[in-house]
């Protein structure tokens, strides 16, 4: 506030704007205190999942992302992840020379090794506990 007579938050609601900024600070306070807690509690979760469970997070995590999707959305990443695993051939390590060759169009038809790379059924049941399937 200021000294400004003309100032329209001076004068008769004065005293309600500060009761509203009080509640708000109060609000603001008490959110940010339980906020903190429960980041601590997921933490927590997360530190058990990678301590007893040793379990690497950002493959719990992606789990838990599919488990939080809806069916239908679900089905359309689990899409995407089968065609990118059989695209790349996820898993594998990349040959430059023969991608090179592929790409410009020395090589023939060109394969990547995909012997290390999960099948579909694999995929689903690794994730399918977490995704309430089975």
């Amino acid at each position: 506030m200021t000294n400004n007579p003309d100032d329209t938050r001076m004068g008769h609601n004065a005293a309600v704007r500060a009761d509203m900024i009080k509640d708000a600070f109060h609000q603001l306070v008490t959110l940010n205190a339980a906020k903190t807690e429960i980041t601590n509690q997921i933490k927590k979760i997360k530190t058990q999942i990678t301590d007893d469970l040793d379990m690497k997070i950002s493959h719990f995590n992606l789990a838990y992302k599919l488990y939080q999707l809806e069916s239908k959305e679900r089905d359309s990443m689990l899409d995407t992840v089968r065609e990118c695993f059989n695209s790349l051939g996820a898993g594998d390590q990349l040959d430059w020379v023969v991608a090179s060759e592929a790409n410009s169009g020395k090589g023939s038809s060109v394969k990547l090794p995909s012997d290390q790379a999960p099948s579909e059924k694999d995929v689903i049941n690794e994730l399918g506990p977490y995704l309430g399937a089975g």
